[in-house]
């Protein structure tokens, strides 16, 4: 008995792991716990996915996917013949991958959701595994453990080890934001962690999930400049094409056109001195033409924004402005068959 504080370690570690199964395994942290950052936007696609499951559509649907450079997707650049004939929801989520895309097209079908048309929003920096986007966010904040276990040969170990501690650390996944806690604590704020009062949710449930606050009317240049640096440190330091998301980005074309869906192929277009970053990366023969050879093999058009937009108005180094979309978004609904 003289020695039982040995044991306080354990003691604690056990009182630790039963909180964090009876609490953190609650619904609540699983659906609406919201925090910031990417979460919202992950939390909000489900409240998206909600209201168009319930909603009789009268128009054919067209479904804007991919990564935050599609954020501006919207039917309130359509034409008024465009409006009479489609409806437009915004899904593209922050970080997306083709894997991302590929798990929301199957729940759709599997809903009896059936878009005539998907723009999908392919990037570069989504090719390479090393940058760890498969784990974080997306088996973190969007895939089911079906996704993952029926397509389990495609993540790497490390990425399996991840996933199998985030199931039995659940605190480990909700990442919780303790600075975040104690402002919204001393503000009065809590309530913000509901979807139904955090003000960023209330503001994409405005629309149809699209994003339209990268706004910019003039290049500050000298911030693009830096800014394509910065990413280029983050994205390409160490850049390596990996095979994990041309097979996730076949088996969503292969999907799509079982479904009669017609897929456009959208590559994004960036500013002048991260465009450069491309070039030296040799991004046009490694990654681009691939996704031109995919698109051909299951009849889906391609649209290179970087070749085919005049627009040259830019938020950030790797966003183009909200005001480009107006003429971007008539470029893509002409391939529309």
């Amino acid at each position: 008995m003289r020695r039982i504080f040995l044991y306080y370690p354990l003691i604690y570690l056990i009182i630790l792991f039963v909180l964090d199964k009876l609490i953190f395994t609650l619904p609540f942290f699983e659906k609406s716990f919201i925090q910031g950052g990417n979460v919202v936007y992950y939390r909000q696609r489900e409240i998206l996915f909600e209201k168009l499951k319930n909603t009789k559509l009268d128009k054919k649907l067209i479904l804007a996917m991919g990564d935050s450079r599609a954020y501006p997707y919207t039917e309130l650049g359509f034409n008024d013949k465009q409006k009479k004939e489609y409806t437009l929801y915004n899904f593209s989520l922050p970080q997306a991958i083709p894997a991302t895309s590929l798990f929301y097209l199957e729940k759709f079908y599997e809903n009896k959701i059936i878009p005539k048309v998907v723009f999908l929003t392919v990037s570069p920096e989504a090719f390479n595994d090393d940058f760890k986007a498969m784990h974080k966010p997306f088996m973190r904040l969007a895939a089911s453990n079906e996704f993952i276990l029926k397509y389990y040969n495609q993540f790497s170990k490390d990425e399996m080890i991840e996933f199998m501690l985030d199931q039995f650390i659940v605190l480990r996944k909700i990442e919780l934001d303790y600075k975040l806690l104690f402002s919204r604590f001393r503000n009065g704020k809590l309530n913000e962690y509901l979807p139904e009062n955090n003000p960023r949710i209330k503001l994409l449930n405005l629309g149809k999930g699209e994003e339209l606050s990268y706004t910019a009317f003039f290049n500050d240049e000298k911030k693009l400049a830096s800014d394509s640096r910065r990413i280029k440190q983050i994205y390409f330091s160490n850049y390596k094409v990996h095979e994990t998301q041309f097979f996730f980005l076949e088996k969503f074309l292969q999907l799509a056109q079982e479904h009669d869906t017609q897929v456009i192929l959208i590559f994004p277009k960036v500013y002048k001195d991260y465009r450069e970053i491309y070039v030296q990366e040799k991004i046009d023969e490694k990654v681009e033409k691939r996704i031109q050879a995919l698109g051909e093999k299951y009849s889906a058009k391609y649209l290179s924004l970087d070749k085919e937009s005049n627009c040259e108005l830019f938020y950030d180094a790797s966003h183009q402005s909200v005001s480009c979309f107006v003429d971007q978004i008539q470029l893509v609904m002409d391939r529309i068959r």
